[in-house]
């Protein structure tokens, strides 16, 4: 009698301990994970300008929209598309029109994510269509239009107005090709400023 009540702690011991080998490995495995970012997605829209340069004459100033959709990935890195439209009128007293359609697309990195206020730069690469005005040595008129390869690198910064709308505003150096006064292609440095507004699906969780 005194040997079988020995044996029976020693076998209840081992069986715990079966258990706890056999369970402890699902209990981890069932651990909620910390919340952490989900990518969001965000729709903008807004204002653009461009300084742009022309071969041979004064620089010109366009005006128009831009738009864009961006995916963040994380806190840090996103990808950016990214499409503008800019016009000027009676360019050169020609009554003919400039106007510069841009679309491209790169990676966004977020420098400072605050409560409210984001900075960030960006990296774009793309084409431009460029309807351009210029005279010959001669003075005669020249009208054509160009589309090539375009890249612009900047930064700006979000406003967080809401849970999903943001105010954004930035800058660009702006690098296109357009045609000179002798027929010949050659690349101008432009400058762009943009100001509108970013809606976001989805965001980052707290």
């Amino acid at each position: 009698m005194k040997e079988r009540l020995c044996k029976k702690p020693m076998k209840t011991v081992c069986t715990s301990l079966l258990l706890y080998l056999f369970f402890t490995p699902m209990s981890h495995a069932q651990v909620p994970v910390a919340a952490g970012y989900a990518p969001s997605f965000k729709a903008s829209a807004g204002y653009s300008y461009v300084n742009l340069g022309v071969p041979g004459r004064p620089r010109l100033n366009l005006q128009g929209g831009e738009g864009g959709l961006t995916v963040d990935f994380n806190s840090r890195f996103g990808i950016e598309l990214d499409g503008s439209y800019t016009r000027a009128s009676n360019v050169y007293s020609s009554r003919h029109v400039v106007d510069l359609l841009t679309y491209m697309g790169g990676p966004v990195f977020y420098l400072r994510r605050g409560k409210r206020l984001d900075f960030y730069v960006h990296g774009l690469l793309g084409a431009a269509r460029e309807t351009g005005v210029n005279y010959d040595s001669s003075g005669r008129l020249l009208l054509g239009f160009v589309t090539q390869f375009a890249w612009a690198a900047g930064g700006g910064a979000e406003y967080q107005l809401d849970r999903h709308l943001s105010l954004r505003f930035g800058g660009d150096y702006l690098n296109t090709k357009t045609f000179t006064p002798q027929l010949t292609l050659k690349r101008e440095s432009n400058l762009r400023a943009f100001a509108g507004f970013t809606y976001r699906f989805g965001g980052r969780q707290p």
